[in-house]
């Protein structure tokens, strides 16, 4: 059984601190990392092109063998991918790993309004980085059986 931490993200551009925080999860957690990129981010307007977005995540990467980036959300043809059906996919794929969903301190705040959260917290366990200037949710993070995973990013 493997551990396999799916960090979902607009990543329009990915940045350092995308790829410290998979780092640093997938030490701690003994894990591989799946960069997946949104089409359109359901919080943002605009976006730069799947393709290029692909792109940038690999010249990140390039290199790390325990860190990959799919193009999933990039087949599925639809105008918004949901986080829900994005780990629905890859529990098909992982059904007897470990599945950790990685998300930003900003997302713990609004993870309620995700659609179908609850589901979303009972197929991957979800994980998360507090940054000091942000003040988190305590509600949500026992909601959802959240885990603060130590370190910086």
């Amino acid at each position: 059984m493997k551990n396999i931490i799916l960090f979902p993200g607009s990543f329009d551009p990915i940045h350092l601190g995308h790829f410290q925080m998979a780092k640093n999860a997938s030490v701690y957690l003994n894990a591989d990392v799946i960069f997946i990129p949104a089409v359109v981010s359901v919080w943002k307007n605009d976006s730069a092109p799947f393709e290029h977005k692909l792109k940038m995540i690999e010249l990140m990467i390039k290199g790390e063998e325990r860190m990959s980036v799919s193009n999933y959300e990039g087949t599925t043809n639809k105008e918004i991918n949901y986080s829900i059906n994005t780990i629905r996919y890859f529990k098909e794929i992982y059904k007897d790993d470990n599945l950790f969903l990685l998300i930003g301190e900003d997302q713990v705040n609004e993870f309620h309004r995700w659609k179908n959260a609850e589901e979303i917290s009972k197929l991957a366990k979800i994980i998360f980085f507090q940054r000091p200037d942000i003040e988190i949710v305590s509600k949500n993070v026992k909601k959802f059986n959240m885990k603060e995973l130590t370190g910086t990013y």
